[in-house]
């Protein structure tokens, strides 16, 4: 855990954390999910790739937190989603950020917040293809 005034931080061990075969299965169910909800977004019109190099998505609980139980709370990444109304995300986030390392937050399962990363980033990347390429990315439509 960290602590103010400290120089060291654990590194994230995100191999034994979230095994990239079982995310697989998350992302195929996740398609699934997303073409049976939104048939329209099966075909996506052609669309101009931004990433010159594959990159994989940020696997984030609620565009946040790594899903790492271990290290719960030890570090957030504010500002990775892509959305439209920065100031009322940073303002959202900074609330959540704060309440999580402390456990004032009613959290749901690992396998739920796998799922549900899975599900939020299949979505962006069939919805918002330029964008959605590196995970969260959230628009009003």
């Amino acid at each position: 855990m960290f602590r103010f005034g400290s120089t060291y931080v654990p590194l994230l061990d995100f191999t034994t954390s979230f095994p990239y075969d079982a995310y697989g299965d998350l992302i195929s169910h996740a398609d699934h999910v997303v073409h049976c909800r939104f048939p329209q977004l099966t075909y996506p019109p052609p669309h101009q790739k931004r990433l010159s190099t594959p990159t994989t998505t940020a696997k984030l609980y609620n565009g946040i937190a790594p899903l790492d139980p271990n290290h719960a709370g030890s570090i957030d990444f504010l500002g990775q989603i892509n959305i439209c109304n920065s100031l009322r995300a940073a303002e959202a986030q900074a609330i959540w950020s704060t309440a999580y390392p402390c456990g004032h937050l009613a959290l749901s399962t690992l396998a739920e917040m796998q799922q549900r990363v899975a599900y939020t980033n299949g979505f962006s990347r069939r919805r918002y293809p330029s964008h959605g390429q590196k995970g969260g990315c959230i628009s009003i439509d």
